[in-house]
């Protein structure tokens, strides 16, 4: 069964896409963060989600909600709460943000 999710293009040809949106999400945003460092990512991620922030070392702000995936660097979190098309809308703001062309798709289910 096909449960649709997300699918991410770097321009290097690597795609991203796990059988969860919220494991492709947190996988992106480790391999960004290898790439451009935490404070730029950091900046750009929490500049394109707005409100509660995008990536946080403070699990307490997403505690309400549960829905967070640890990032590689230890103490640090991404939000998963939104769904696929908000996702996507997301890492498309942090990837311009960083002047990165990647695609990003929602995969239906």
């Amino acid at each position: 069964m096909n449960r649709g999710g997300l699918q991410v293009k770097f321009p290097d040809g690597t795609i991203i896409r796990r059988p969860v949106s919220a494991d492709t999400l947190a996988d992106v945003i480790n391999k960004v963060i290898a790439k451009y460092g935490i404070t730029d990512v950091l900046n750009a991620a929490n500049k394109a989600k707005g409100g509660k922030p995008l990536i946080s070392n403070n699990s307490s702000v997403y505690a309400k909600y549960r829905n967070m995936k640890a990032l590689e660097i230890e103490g640090w979190y991404v939000d998963t709460d939104s769904s696929d098309t908000r996702k996507q809308e997301i890492l498309e703001k942090v990837f311009d943000e960083l002047g990165l062309s990647c695609k990003v798709d929602v995969i239906p289910s």
